[in-house]
């Protein structure tokens, strides 16, 4: 069959060779970046002279066709513009689409936050929740998988890069870190397993990668064009999520926010619809853009609407980075929910049921419920939590024409409540107008009253498509979002459809907002704060009013720090006093505590010597009572394990007592229950300090020798020698005993030009390692007196250099004779320093001369070779 195939195409491309072209015939363009094309099309192939063109090499497309069982199949292959035009006339592909240009990543992290997405809050109150047998896939390059927060949860696959990047590593780091190197380096799964995928292949990888590993949310921080269609890859993505309803792809919006596209419904309308690749136009999957610490959008945050006027990004979240650091930090929180999930029903989350459950418990962005820049808004991880914990999710299926109705008791107190309803669609036909195929219809009726999900108006126009959201029936998203204020104790949800094409399941989940209530969720005690710093603390208030907000130090006085502003943050700057403290906000007679936290100067740690395996390291003191100091090592784990624990603020360690995996340490001060932030994490083998010295130097002046010593403590010193090398022998040319300070100098003046051997002995007072004292490198230096001119070494050994020193500026020539004075050699002399090789010469002695330029003798002497 293969070889009746390969006549046909040959056929064919003779044809096209010699056949006039038709004029109803469309032709390729694949300049345009993401336009397809059919068998149901006629397709203008190139003529003769364009075949020839350097243009027409082969190049990436996606294609796809039906394979075996009646379903789709999509896959990449490269080839040239007017071979593909034939395999799609012979009938081997359905669809094709070029792709311009590889995927790329979009930003590189530059700071990290737990807080403003509450994961912090999850750390510190549902400890069991820590991503562990869970895995995490990550779609792009490789990441370091021996960094020291990554290493021994990597799970190897063959569809790796082979290629290291750091942005891959970043990304990694945010989602799934372990936090040894420091609180920035915690990422919201902290003990889950990884792995990883290379996104050289654009399409979604093979449904066995995600099943060999048990991954079940994969990561994508990265983008191609801008790209205004429902293409391929979306379709390929939208049938992947539809056929296999666990799996969730969770994609960055992208950073070009500011950009007005060029193409598609939405052109030249403004900064809208920019989104970085077709592929971010599926339906099932999550997009997500990027908000700052005070939750605004990020100017670089890719906006929707998609290209049929959808919703995106369907959520945002904290990205210092822009949108690559969000999607991570969203992929970590899925891998927390989906372990919680798992550990309350013992079943796996499907993943339109996690979407609902992300953003029925999102935060409202700016003045709309959604919008085209934030979706259906921040990413609340608390209110998620909460969301599964109570069981408030729904799950349902119903066919064309029938509806699906459920009454839900309302808890007291309830101020509203925030509903989303999310199902996994059938795939769109690649370039179809609209991607929704079955229409569901969410309707919530509450005290008479019914309510509609928030949309907003695809018009493509600037204005309308910055209109604040209204209330009205929904036919173009896959995700629906109710909110309402609470009158009575009851609810009636209805779903209906319309035109389904098959039985649709759905999801359901919903929040209640409580009366009054006030929760603080940043700082917990388990967030320590660095003193005389800016800092947010972060809290969940449902009071209309306003309420003042205190702090106090050390069970002290309280302090006013300000006035809420009816939003759940507020930015102040931490004292400059170390302690224990403690917020309180006060709303008319109600008083809300905070955790009581640990504020502290920041811990800097230094290596005072390494000698041998033992290494003595200090830090500064934190100032309070009973501090413990506690010294831990990355353990093979990969998660940081106790070394030492003392009151001192120095540590003498022996890394042959400890398993050090990596030559790090990490420093934390523990007061009264507390823990301080860590220190940066110590790397002790890379900082270039030697056995209780830094460097010693020597530098010249004429007859002066300048030594200068700089140490790295004096601890355990008893006294520092500058030494000299005379009669073969080291001389001692001064002494420190017990040296106050860690930069000790020495001048040394010679009498004789030549070269002088220098070097500095440290005495110890106790054995350490079984060293008694430690002495740096030898440095040897030239020395040349005041119009001197000298030859060393001499004596000289056959074969090695001769030296010439010299200060003279007259000086010009080297005569070389024998005993007998028969000239040998003559050499051109440079100013201040020459050296020739004495070769051919037997052992004895010689005569030498130097003369001016002018042939005036200088100097004579007598050179002795042995």
């Amino acid at each position: 069959m293969k070889n009746v195939k390969g006549q046909i195409l040959t056929l064919l491309l003779a044809v096209i060779l010699t056949a006039p072209i038709c004029a109803q015939q469309t032709e390729i363009n694949p300049s345009k970046p993401h336009i397809f094309w059919s068998k149901k099309k006629n397709v203008n192939l190139p003529g003769p002279e364009e075949l020839r063109d350097v243009s027409y090499q082969a190049e990436r497309w996606v294609v796809k066709k039906i394979g075996p069982d009646g379903q789709p199949l999509f896959t990449e292959i490269q080839t040239t513009k007017e071979n593909m035009a034939l395999l799609l006339e012979s009938g081997e592909y359905l669809t094709a689409q070029y792709l311009i240009g590889a995927p790329k990543t979009e930003s590189n992290t530059l700071s990290h936050n737990l807080s403003v997405n509450q994961i912090n809050w999850l750390h510190a109150y549902k400890p069991t929740l820590t991503g562990e047998l869970e895995t995490l896939a990550i779609k792009e390059r490789l990441f370091d998988t021996l960094d020291v927060d990554l290493y021994s949860r990597f799970l190897t696959s063959e569809l790796k890069d082979n290629i290291i990047d750091s942005h891959a590593t970043s990304m990694a780091s945010i989602a799934a870190g372990a936090g040894n190197t420091s609180l920035l380096s915690k990422g919201a799964a902290f003990q889950a397993m990884l792995t990883s995928s290379s996104f050289l292949n654009t399409l979604p990888d093979n449904i066995s990668f995600f099943n060999n590993s048990s991954a079940f949310i994969q990561n994508h921080s990265y983008g191609l064009e801008i790209t205004n269609v429902y293409d391929l890859l979306a379709e390929a993505y939208d049938e992947q999520s539809h056929q296999n309803e666990t799996l969730l792809h969770i994609f960055s919006a992208g950073n070009s926010g500011f950009v007005t596209p060029e193409s598609g419904e939405y052109s030249n309308l403004g900064p809208f619809s920019n989104l970085t690749g077709g592929f971010k136009m599926a339906k099932n999957v999550l997009t997500v853009g990027a908000v700052d610490a005070n939750m605004k959008v990020d100017i670089r945050s890719s906006k929707g609407p998609a290209a049929d006027g959808r919703i995106k990004p369907e959520l945002v979240a904290y990205g210092d980075g822009g949108t690559s650091d969000a999607a991570a930090l969203a992929s970590g929180t899925s891998i927390l929910l989906s372990q919680a999930y798992q550990n309350w029903y013992q079943e796996r989350i499907q993943s339109a049921q996690l979407k609902s459950v992300l953003i029925a418990g999102a935060d409202t962005v700016g003045k709309s419920v959604v919008s085209y820049s934030s979706g259906f808004g921040n990413l609340n991880a608390k209110k998620s939590l909460e969301i599964i914990e109570n069981n408030q999710v729904i799950e349902g299926s119903i066919i064309n024409a029938q509806s699906f109705s459920q009454t839900i008791s309302i808890p007291a107190n309830t101020k509203s409540v925030r509903m989303a309803l999310v199902w996994n669609d059938p795939a769109a036909q690649a370039e179809d107008s609209k991607a929704l195929k079955n229409n569901l219809n969410l309707k919530v009726t509450h005290n008479g009253n019914e309510w509609l999900p928030w949309v907003l108006d695809p018009t493509p126009s600037s204005q309308m498509l910055n209109q604040i959201a209204e209330r009205k029936v929904d036919t173009l998203n896959n995700i629906e979002l109710v909110t309402f204020p609470v009158s009575t104790n009851s609810m009636t949800i209805e779903v209906s459809g319309q035109e389904l094409t098959a039985d649709q399941d759905f999801y359901i989940s919903y929040w209640f907002e409580p009366i009054n209530s006030f929760e603080w969720t940043y700082p917990t005690a388990n967030d320590p704060q660095l003193s005389n710093s800016n800092g947010w603390t972060r809290f969940q208030n449902s009071h209309d009013n306003i309420g003042a907000v205190f702090l106090r130090m050390n069970g002290g006085d309280w302090q006013l720090l300000g006035e809420t502003n009816q939003s759940n943050r507020m930015n102040l700057d931490w004292p400059s006093v170390e302690g224990i403290a403690q917020l309180k906000a006060v709303f008319g007679t109600d008083e809300f505590l905070s955790d009581e936290f640990l504020i502290t100067q920041a811990i800097t740690a230094e290596k005072l010597y390494l000698c041998g395996d033992e290494f003595l390291l200090s830090w500064n003191p934190i100032n309070l009572t009973n501090v413990e100091y506690l010294l831990q090592i990355p353990g093979s784990d990969g998660f940081l394990t106790p070394l030492i624990s003392t009151a001192d603020t120095f540590a003498i360690i022996q890394r042959g007592q400890a398993d050090f995996v990596y030559d790090k340490v990490s420093i934390v001060a523990e007061v009264a229950g507390h823990q301080s932030q860590p220190a940066q994490i110590y790397d002790f083998s890379t900082d270039g300090i030697g056995c209780f010295f830094k460097t010693f130097t020597a530098s010249v002046n004429q007859e002066t020798v300048q030594l200068n010593v700089e140490l790295t403590g004096s601890f355990n010193i008893q006294s520092v020698s500058f030494e000299k090398i005379e009669n073969e022998q080291f001389r001692a040319l001064s002494t420190t005993n017990l040296p106050s300070s860690l930069n000790l100098s020495e001048e040394d003046f010679n009498t004789r030009s030549g070269y002088y051997q220098y070097r500095t002995k440290i005495n110890l007072i106790d054995e350490i390692d079984g060293l008694t004292e430690v002495v740096t490198d030898t440095l040897e230096l030239a020395v040349i007196l005041e119009n001197d001119i000298q030859l060393f070494p001499n004596p000289i050994s056959n074969g090695d250099d001769l030296n010439i020193l010299n200060d003279n500026l007259n000086a010009a020539y080297l005569h070389l004779l024998d005993s007998q004075g028969a000239l040998l050699q003559v050499v051109q002399i440079n100013l201040e320093a020459d050296s020739f090789t004495i070769e051919g010469l037997s052992s004895g002695m010689y005569l030498y001369r130097i003369f001016s330029i002018d042939r005036e003798l200088i100097k004579t002497g007598r050179l002795i070779v042995r």
